[in-house]
């Protein structure tokens, strides 16, 4: 057969092909399709072209105006019509022809078996990349809940440690407050009881008033105030050093902290009348009052003035 003629019938195949994809056969068509595909493999020495088979079969499997169960369903009636006419005595098939048709088939729905293995095979694997896809993004989004899970427990134990950690103060505290409540209130039960002495002391000592000289009640009014002032003050100062409040006076300039970088710059004395002026003005009134009335009383016993 020369190669106008093979093509030309290749030509015939291919269109018949497409044909039998488009519908499913009568019962009467058939024979009609049967001696037609049996004409074209009639006419010469013409074999289908196996590479024109993969074509065809891939545009019936992938356009949608075509069926590939169509053909497949088609092709084995037209086998088994041809098989049977084979068969009969007086058949029209010949076996190259019958042959011919089964080489056909087979060609074809091996064809349709490897594009339907290859599309499952393609699905199988986009849905394997799809499920990985998801898998990571599930991963990626458990790793960050887990992260956000992890700071949130190391704000929630940072936020414990804090919260024992001053209810621990606070306990200490508390602790510390109940000693400080008794040492203040038994110095306060001093200063009361102090207090108290100095004025019965005062009481006495006005009630002899008639009695005794001005001098000698001068002279035990000022050392009890001067008992007084000081024994208060030292009280007061002890309760202020426990409680840890300061009973000095503000500074408003530098040199009257008498403090610098943790060294003193004065004496006792000074720091004194620096940061408690009243305690210091009182006491040096009353010792310069002390003084005068010491003066008048032994001038008193050599000259009797009073």
């Amino acid at each position: 057969m020369t190669p106008e003629a093979s093509y030309e019938n290749q030509k015939k195949l291919n269109a018949f092909l497409f044909g039998l994809a488009q519908s499913l056969l009568e019962n009467n068509d058939i024979k009609s399709k049967a001696l037609e595909l049996k004409d074209i493999y009639s006419s010469g020495e013409f074999r289908h072209s196996y590479s024109e088979i993969f074509p065809i079969v891939t545009q019936v499997f992938t356009d949608e105006n075509y069926n590939a169960e169509f053909l497949i369903n088609n092709l084995a009636l037209i086998r088994g019509f041809a098989e049977k006419d084979y068969l009969q005595t007086e058949g029209e098939f010949g076996k190259k022809e019958v042959l011919a048709v089964i080489k056909l088939c087979d060609h074809i729905n091996l064809e349709l078996a490897r594009l339907n293995y290859s599309t499952k095979l393609h699905s199988d694997l986009e849905t394997t990349q799809k499920l990985l896809s998801e898998s990571t993004e599930r991963n990626s989004e458990m790793q960050e809940a887990l992260k956000q899970s992890q700071e949130a427990l190391k704000s929630s134990q940072a936020a414990l440690d804090k919260s024992t950690q001053k209810l621990n103060d606070a306990q200490n505290k508390l602790s510390n407050t109940q000693g400080q409540v008794v040492a203040i209130l038994s110095i306060f039960a001093a200063i009361v009881i102090t207090f108290a002495g100095g004025i019965s002391l005062l009481g006495n000592a006005l009630s002899s008033v008639a009695e005794a000289s001005i001098l000698n009640l001068l002279l035990i009014v000022l050392v009890v105030g001067i008992v007084l002032v000081n024994g208060i003050t030292a009280l007061i100062y002890t309760v202020s050093r426990i409680v840890g409040k300061s009973i000095y006076a503000k500074c408003i300039r530098e040199e009257c902290t008498c403090e610098k970088d943790g060294k003193p710059l004065c004496n006792s004395l000074k720091k004194v009348m620096k940061r408690l002026p009243f305690v210091f003005w009182i006491n040096i009134v009353l010792i310069g009052l002390l003084v005068i009335t010491t003066a008048l009383y032994i001038l008193n016993i050599f000259y009797c003035f009073i």
